[in-house]
């Protein structure tokens, strides 16, 4: 542990700790699921610019250690899901964008001493979860355009 006991944080020590290799290989297995159902997606959709915005937004969470500066990538797959909501009102994908968004552009303080043990260094991650619901929401839009019944030119 980096701190005393009661220099720990909010939440305290973590309750299971579990071995670097375990902890490894879990991401690795999680990243390889991801990186298969975001080519299964690209299969199925060839032509669809989002998939590239599933791409980036996947090798950003691939390396969740970049610096800030590499998000700015991230720039393209928000301006694809935003041209993807056609209401002027608000809606959870709308919410759900903006949100994500936020977490992706604006510097939070992520550095905090009282985020590096326990479960309160799971908050330490702000763009990479941002990055991950906007990679959620690419692979929401694709699926359901494909989802959406045809506009009624059956013979």
């Amino acid at each position: 542990l980096l701190f005393s006991e009661q220099d720990q944080g909010v939440f305290g020590t973590s309750l299971v700790a579990l071995p670097v290799w375990t902890a490894r290989s879990i991401a690795g297995l999680v990243l390889i699921g991801f990186l298969g159902a975001t080519m299964y997606i690209a299969h199925r959709h060839p032509a669809d610019d989002l998939v590239v915005g599933a791409g980036i937004l996947l090798s950003l969470c691939a390396f969740p250690l970049s610096q800030a500066h590499a998000y700015v990538i991230a720039f393209i797959p928000i301006a694809q899901l935003v041209s993807r909501l056609k209401s002027r009102y608000v809606k959870p994908e709308g919410l759900a964008v903006g949100i994500a968004s936020l977490l992706v552009l604006f510097p939070l303080p992520y550095k905090s001493h009282l985020l590096f043990n326990g479960w309160a260094a799971v908050l330490a991650y702000p763009k990479l979860y941002g990055a991950l619901a906007l990679w959620g929401l690419c692979i929401y839009f694709l699926t359901r355009r494909a989802a959406a019944p045809a506009s009624g030119h059956a013979r």
